[in-house]
């Protein structure tokens, strides 16, 4: 029996015997290389997803863990093409069910003179914990703490990187044009929700 996987370095998909390594689950996609530490990214690309209890990547049939959902049911193909222009009749995925103790990764990016992280949220009350860690030496850095206040809308909050992430890791690649490799700082951004209520989370912007 054999295993269906993508391997970035080999064409689109592979058959790769059972028991050997699998490919990475990333929220890369079929980008190939790291994302831009520049942007503003769905938080749905998620590739790390769990409560406080739960490891792993969580469906919504778990109680009590965070899921990937949207406001609205997916429509036709010709319906999507008359409404693609209106953002807000367009069915956009977010994530749910945030609770206290939860976390959220994203692999990887290239992370080059950031200085501030936002992000649009709803319905919670506390704080999020943001960090990196390095793909290459797996050190954490602390990157910044997000007071966060109750609101029934989706309401972006940001936070500046600590001087002491700016001096560690994140302004010792100028940003430029990518060539084969992108410039920066690689690792996997984490966010830690630490507060009350069920926060959902819609996206996230690296400045």
């Amino acid at each position: 029996m054999k295993t269906q996987c993508y391997n970035p370095y080999l064409p689109l998909w592979e058959y790769i015997p059972d028991g050997d390594e699998q490919a990475e689950m990333t929220s890369q996609g079929l980008n190939g290389k790291p994302l831009d530490g520049k942007g503003t990214y769905p938080a749905a690309i998620a590739c790390i997803l769990h409560g406080k209890e739960e490891q792993g990547i969580s469906r919504p049939y778990t109680l009590g863990q965070p899921y990937v959902t949207q406001d609205m049911p997916d429509f036709s193909s010709e319906k999507s093409m008359q409404q693609t222009e209106n953002k807000e009749e367009v069915p956009y995925p977010y994530l749910t069910q945030i609770s206290d103790g939860a976390v959220i990764g994203y692999k990887y990016f290239a992370f080059h003179n950031l200085c501030t992280i936002s992000v649009k949220i709803r319905h919670a009350d506390g704080e999020l914990y943001v960090k990196m860690i390095g793909k290459e030496d797996g050190n954490e850095t602390k990157l910044c703490r997000i007071p966060l206040k109750r609101s029934e809308e989706w309401t972006e909050v940001s936070a500046e990187i600590i001087p002491e992430a700016l001096s560690e890791v994140l302004q010792e690649n100028s940003p430029g044009i990518w060539q084969e490799e992108p410039k920066g700082q690689i690792g996997t951004l984490l966010f830690t929700y630490h507060g009350s209520g069920s926060m959902e989370f819609l996206e996230f912007s690296l400045n």
